[in-house]
């Protein structure tokens, strides 16, 4: 063991990685003191920092810093003839709201008719004022009558005072019905259309946008959700949802977890069932999920820190977690049955005395209770090392050689796949930067747990790893049936299945080529059609309560829905508004423009005016046309036109921007990266092309069972008629560096047997026979963590699981088991061609496996 010294000191080894990984789960879990990862995450609508739409969202929001709403949607079922009881039950909900020191106003149809409010004082004053000059008017009418019959000052008085009490008889006979009342004034905007639905908004003190003290929301937040207790003995009966952005973070958070919890609960489980039919062993199919955990939970640790630093997303830590549970398992599955090959090899299969290679406190606790085993016999310190050391040498040896190629697989693997999701990196956007951030900091970590923690694992259970558990005796016959047909083969002993599929391939290399070819281009059709979006809310399920309440109350109160189109101009409101009443209401499908708003940031004068168009979804086609219509617009002053349908206008055309530029840097390291490792020039080519063949086909699939709705029932979801933006990008760089994941797989085998036969096809045919079943093996378990996405409730994650999903199907089927090799089986000795000097200056470097 000259380069693995982790492997000569095991429990060391082990003993840090269980350090570092219990602290970050602490951490994560606990947030030591501060919040934990999940209740610091958030769930933004994607945007581009430096476009005019998130220019004009941040000078709108800035404006907006001094208040926070917590809206309650109450619903009665006769809102009109319980008008008047509900004022009165009212009253007492409001003096309670008023004691939250922070409370700087409360907003309802209703409040016109307490007088603890300012409004109620208003509404009194003008009654009042009204009465007093109705009063006067009758004392005036009053003495001139009875001064005209010659009255003496007595009768006047009290003919005033008949006169006061008839006016006051009067009045209270001609006020208006107290719904009159609310109908006729602006508080009307505050009930629903169907006069069973109304608003309570209250108005808290903030620090900022969205900084607001949380004793204070959570007391508020309290209060209106028992409204209906407040109606209690009464005939009116209410329901109360509670709308506010801490809120909707809470649940869009609480729903990131639970998915997380729930597709992993059901991928890992199904994952180690595979792995103990692939090893016949239950010991060895844990040893990847060891890794997967360890490098999973110092990954949210980095995350968690990163949350210190910059806002993250939730959808970040979702992701994170599946990709670095499916490489995790992928590389310890590699790394475990190439050890295991190795080891059979040699001769071992469990038989020797395991005793020796327990740590000496357990060789202590088990011989006190087995003194008569002769097999137990308890060494000096010095004895029991110089034996430890010769029992390892052989496990050593199988050790060295599995780095030295398995390793040396998984170590260029997680550097090119580590290269494609850095390209997210490239765009200047939050979400996919720091998805390139995350992806890359849990492949590295994959790598490194897998190539430390994981050989030192095996190094302590020694002869145990190397045999068969009880649990393959109930697993025997599904490994004769479905994968080795001979329960004695090693992993390293190919399955004639496999051997068929490889003979068939090379010798017919042109029609797999053109059969195959065409399949996967008549999968991808549908994405010409694509259409995207880039959602936030609109991408979690209705199921949550503040989600179906927040759409509840949109679909209500349309004025309360953000608005398709907002334009943010510096200048008054009135100029604003009446810029708009010339210009923009006259465009075609403008259904109706909000009073302007004024904004005031720092002395500097802002206005806001809200468009809403006759198309309801903000991201329609016609929204945007309408939108860069108004974009178009000349005008005196100065504007940034935001809004759904400009914010995603402009995250789009960043993506469309930097995309070009991403995939040449993706390409360009991947082919420098795969030319690393087999020191040839036409098989890294080979690979781009037919990743690029395998993601077209992906996101086909994606396009038309997302965009056109046919996987609905099948993946409970409800099409928003198109694939969200940022999840092609995702996909793109992910996928692209998972079908590199594959590529390594297969063609670090060719190149082993190539190197020892320099027989092109003999190399790829026993390639593929010999990396087929781990290929297969390592896709299927990839396969299941992904579709564990697909089982939580944001749409989303769905479409990443799904399309992943399908990648790694269609790579380690269709491309892996018949392109590849089908077209370097046509290439011939070319795909091993370099120039002379460049092999010479590849075959001098320093790298893993050399």
């Amino acid at each position: 063991m000259k380069h693995f010294w982790w492997g000569k000191h095991p429990g060391f080894t082990v003993s840090i990685w269980l350090l570092t990984v219990t602290i970050s789960i602490m951490a994560v879990f606990s947030g030591f003191g501060g919040k934990p990862l999940f209740e610091r995450l958030i769930t933004p609508q994607p945007a581009s920092p430096a476009s005019p739409s998130a220019m004009g969202k941040d000078i709108y929001e800035r404006a907006h810093g001094d208040t926070y709403p917590v809206t309650a949607v109450v619903k009665v079922k006769d809102l009109e003839q319980n008008a008047n009881q509900i004022a009165k039950m009212l009253i007492p909900l409001h003096a309670d709201l008023l004691k939250v020191k922070k409370v700087k106003g409360i907003a309802d149809p209703f409040i016109a008719f307490d007088p603890q409010l300012p409004a109620g004082k208003k509404a009194q004053v003008a009654i009042d004022n009204a009465l007093e000059q109705t009063l006067k008017e009758g004392r005036e009418q009053a003495e001139k009558i009875a001064k005209a019959k010659g009255a003496n000052q007595n009768q006047v008085k009290k003919a005033q005072q008949r006169a006061e009490q008839e006016v006051k008889k009067e009045f209270a006979t001609h006020l208006p019905p107290l719904w009159d009342t609310i109908q006729s004034s602006q508080l009307k905007q505050m009930i629903a259309t169907d006069n069973k639905t109304f608003l309570i908004n209250v108005q808290l003190a903030a620090d900022g946008y969205e900084q607001v003290d949380p004793i204070a929301r959570n007391q508020v937040a309290a209060v209106l959700s028992e409204v209906p207790d407040y109606f209690a003995g009464s005939t009116v009966d209410a329901t109360v949802n509670v709308v506010d952005s801490i809120g909707l973070q809470d649940a869009a958070n609480g729903q990131v977890k639970a998915d997380m919890l729930r597709g992993e609960g059901i991928s890992i489980p199904i994952s180690l069932l595979i792995m103990a039919i692939v090893f016949g062993g239950m010991l060895a199919a844990l040893m990847p999920l060891i890794g997967a955990g360890a490098a999973i939970g110092i990954t949210l640790l980095l995350i968690l820190l990163l949350t210190y630093l910059i806002t993250v997303e939730s959808f970040v830590v979702n992701i994170v977690s599946f990709l670095g549970l499916g490489l995790s398992i992928d590389y310890g599955l590699l790394i475990v049955s190439r050890y295991r090959s190795e080891l059979h090899k040699r001769g071992i299969y469990g038989q020797e005395n395991t005793f020796i290679f327990y740590p000496r406190f357990i060789q202590l606790i088990l011989a006190s209770h087995r003194e008569n085993n002769p097999q137990m016999q308890i060494l000096s310190r010095k004895d029991y090392r110089a034996q430890l050391l010769i029992a390892r040498k052989p496990y050593l040896q199988a050790l060295d050689k599995t780095m030295n190629t398995a390793g040396a697989t998984v170590f260029f693997s997680a550097l090119i796949v580590s290269m494609a999701i850095l390209g997210l990196c490239i765009f200047p956007l939050p979400l996919l930067r720091l998805m390139g951030i995350g992806g890359v900091g849990v492949t590295i970590l994959a790598m490194i747990s897998n190539m430390t923690l994981l050989p030192a694992l095996m190094m302590l259970f020694g002869p145990t790893l190397a045999a068969p558990s009880s649990v393959a005796t109930s697993l025997n016959w599904v490994r004769r049936n479905l994968l080795r047909l001979r329960t004695n083969r090693s992993e390293d002993d190919p399955s004639p299945v496999f051997r068929k599929v490889s003979t068939f391939v090379t010798r017919r290399p042109w029609p797999v080529l053109v059969v195959v070819t065409s399949i996967l281009v008549i999968m991808s059709i549908p994405l010409y059609h694509m259409e995207m979006r880039s959602s936030a809310v609109e991408s979690m399920p209705r199921s949550i309560p503040q989600i179906g309440a927040l759409w509840d109350m949109w679909d209500r109160f349309p004025d309360s829905a953000n608005p398709q189109i907002r334009v943010v101009a510096k200048t008054t409101p009135h100029q604003l508004q009446e810029w708009a009443d010339k210009e923009i209401k006259p465009l075609t499908h403008v259904k109706r423009i909000h009073p302007a708003e004024d904004l005031k940031i720092n002395g500097k004068q802002y206005a806001a005016v809200d468009v809403y168009t006759t198309e309801k979804d903000a991201f329609a086609a016609q929204v945007k046309q309408e939108m860069q219509q108004v974009r178009n617009l000349p005008a005196p002053f100065q504007t940034w036109v935001t809004g759904q349908a400009a914010l995603q206008t402009d995250f789009q055309d960043t993506l469309a921007h930097y995309a070009p530029y991403v995939f040449i840097t993706v390409a360009l390291t991947t082919y420098f990266m795969l030319f690393l490792m087999t020191g040839a020039l036409l098989l890294p080519l080979q690979a781009l092309v037919l990743n690029m063949v395998s993601l077209m086909s992906s996101l086909g699939i994606a396009v038309w069972v997302f965009q056109y709705g046919h996987g609905e029932k099948l993946l409970g979801f409800t099409s928003l008629g198109a694939v969200e933006s940022y999840v092609v990008a995702i996909v793109f760089c992910f996928g692209f560096g998972l079908s590199m994941d594959y590529e390594m797989f297969l063609v670090s085998r060719v190149k082993e047997i190539w190197d020892e036969t320099n027989d092109n096809k003999r190399s790829v045919r026993e390639g593929l026979t010999h990396s087929a079943s781990t290929i297969t093996s390592a896709a299927l378990i990839l396969l299941v963590v992904f579709l564990g996405f697909t089982t939580g409730g944001i749409q989303a994650i769905k479409q990443i699981g799904f399309t992943l999903a399908v990648a790694v199907a269609l790579d380690a089927t269709l491309v892996r088991m018949g392109l590849v090799p089908a077209i370097m089986a046509i290439c011939g000795q070319a795909n091993w061609w370099a120039p002379k000097w460049l092999q010479s200056l590849h075959s001098s470097l320093p790298l893993p496996g050399h």
